[in-house]
C-alpha cells in the first residue's frame, strides 16, 4: 500500500476476510436459510449483482471452470434458487437470474448481516464504530474496484 506500513494490506484482507465469513456464516443460519457452499455463495451473489450475466461471464468474475459452474448452477436451479433464461438476443445463449425465492433469502440474508453488524458495532468503542461507518465510502470504492465488470 502506498501510504501504509509495511504488512497493512494483508492485515487488512486478512481482516475483512475474518469478517465477512463471520457475518456470512452466521447470517445464513439467523435468517433460517440453508448452508450453501462458499462457491453456491459466491455464484449467487454476483447473479444477484448481476442478473441476466451469462454463464461464462460468471466462471471468469470467479475463476472457475466452466463444468464447475455448470455443476453449481444446475445445482441452485435444483433449488429453486436460479433460473436459466434464454438470452432474447441469442436463442441458444442462456441468462442466469435469481427466482423470487431467492431474492427473498438474499434480503433476508442481508438483513440479517446488518442486525448482526449492528450489533458487533454496538460493542466496539464509539470512535470505533464511528470511524468503521465513515470508512463506508472508501470500502464501497474499493470493493467497486474489486468487482468484475
Amino acid at each position: 500500500m502506498r501510504h501504509d506500513p509495511p504488512g497493512a494490506a494483508r492485515e487488512l484482507a486478512a481482516t475483512l476476510h475474518d469478517i465477512a465469513r463471520h457475518l456470512r456464516l452466521r447470517g445464513e443460519a439467523v435468517a433460517g436459510l440453508r448452508p450453501l457452499s462458499p462457491t453456491e455463495f459466491e455464484v449467487l451473489r454476483l447473479v444477484d449483482r448481476s442478473p441476466g450475466i451469462c454463464p461464462g461471464a460468471v466462471a471468469e468474475a470467479l475463476g472457475m471452470r466452466p463444468s464447475n459452474l455448470s455443476a453449481t448452477v444446475r445445482k441452485l436451479t435444483q433449488q429453486g434458487l436460479i433460473e436459466r433464461r434464454t438470452d432474447p438476443d441469442d436463442r441458444r445463449g442462456v441468462r442466469l437470474a435469481l427466482t423470487g425465492e431467492a431474492a427473498k433469502d438474499v434480503e433476508r440474508l442481508e438483513a440479517a448481516w446488518a442486525a448482526n453488524l449492528a450489533a458487533l458495532l454496538d460493542r466496539l468503542p464509539s470512535e470505533h464504530a464511528s470511524a468503521l461507518v465513515a470508512a463506508l465510502p472508501a470500502l464501497r470504492a474499493l470493493r467497486d474496484v474489486s468487482l468484475p465488470g
